[in-house]
């Protein structure tokens, strides 16, 4: 049972549709504020390329968005298609673009 609502089509959203929603959202943002940094300030690519916060970013948000997305598509597996299962499959697709760019940060930063 869940306290949220979705109002439009009045139906309760789930632990998971909330969680996947969270994920998607955070990491949106810090994506966001990653690609800011890196067009007003080329020199903090330079520096945050020598650490390994991009590594571990990138880890934790595939890590977070491939658990949410398998979560939502285990529970909208029995039902039609509709907008929580588009929505699972496009964590999967955003999961599977930060495990690109993991792979590129490694080979970079190796």
């Amino acid at each position: 049972m869940s306290l949220e609502v979705d109002a439009i089509n009045e139906v309760a959203l789930t632990a998971g549709d909330t969680f996947l929603m969270l994920m998607a959202t955070a990491f949106m943002i810090g994506t966001a504020i990653f690609i800011i940094s890196y067009i007003f300030s080329p020199v903090s690519e330079a520096i945050i390329g020598k650490t390994f916060y991009e590594i571990i970013y990138n880890s934790c948000a595939l890590f977070f968005l491939l658990i949410a997305s398998i979560t939502v598509i285990a529970q909208e597996s029995n039902r039609a298609f509709g907008a929580k299962l588009a929505s699972a499959i496009l964590g999967l697709i955003d999961g599977i673009l930060y495990a690109l760019s993991l792979a590129l940060a490694v080979k970079y930063k190796v």
